[in-house]
């Protein structure tokens, strides 16, 4: 029996320009954490506040879909179709959507209670970290998928159908 996700398929076919998506949405999310990253020391100013509202709202709807599309087709064909160590590193891709989101879900809190406006240092110095810290494994995770996982899933013909 073959095993074919919704939304994917084992037979080889020219893909490129789906890869081309799912690299450009990469550098896309890529360019928004480095855009949260270098606001998140002025969050005291106005206009950074409302960049980083738009960080989390971009975070919150785009990454999200992305992690849902993933988790949903990319990951079970990737654990069909590859080896031992292959499989191994997308079970840590896997824990790294987990965290993520377990992170967001941290800095929604925060908002939820504090807006974008923290008065309370304990209060900033929680987000700051937090949003860091989802920056620094976003950006790994990105460059992790990009140059093992899709050039892998590329090299064995798996056709993907992106719907995030």
């Amino acid at each position: 029996m073959d095993f074919q996700p919704k939304g994917s398929s084992m037979e080889p076919q020219n893909n490129d320009a789906v890869y081309e998506r799912v690299k450009k949405d990469h550098a896309e999310k890529t360019e928004q954490m480095l855009l949260l990253k270098s606001s998140l020391p002025y969050l005291s100013d106005k206009k950074k506040l409302e960049d980083i509202a738009q960080v989390v709202d971009f975070f919150k709807r785009k990454v999200m879909a992305h992690f849902q599309w993933e988790d949903r087709d990319v990951f079970p064909m990737a654990l069909a179709v590859g080896d031992l160590e292959f499989k191994k590193m997308i079970r840590q891709l896997q824990i790294q959507h987990i965290l993520m989101i377990g992170n967001f879900d941290v800095l929604a809190d925060i908002v939820l209670h504090h807006g974008f406006h923290f008065e309370d240092e304990k209060v900033k110095k929680q987000f700051v970290d937090t949003a860091s810290e989802i920056i620094e494994t976003m950006l790994q995770h990105a460059q992790i998928e990009d140059e093992r996982l899709y050039a892998y899933l590329r090299s064995k013909g798996v056709s993907l159908t992106p719907s995030f």
